[in-house]
């Protein structure tokens, strides 16, 4: 893992101790970048150490589980 791949790495483990899922950190870190060419390229990026590095965690898990819960309720 790089320097900036752990930076990343540990953004998006940080934002999912608040139970947010990996979707809406990834969106929401994404949504100011312009043009559509860099934001698709960022997304990549992310995607890329989501995948490798995050997928099936527990963090993980326990984020998509509470996500679908809420999403039940309504609340999400």
């Amino acid at each position: 893992m790089t320097p900036n791949e752990a930076i990343i790495f540990y953004f998006i483990t940080s934002q999912m101790k608040f139970n947010l899922t990996y979707t809406k950190i990834r969106d929401e870190a994404i949504s100011m970048i312009e043009p559509k060419q860099a934001k698709s390229r960022k997304k990549k990026d992310l995607d890329s150490i989501y995948e490798r590095f995050i997928q099936g965690s527990i963090a993980d898990e326990k984020t998509k589980e509470i996500s679908s819960f809420l999403n039940v309720l309504g609340i999400d």
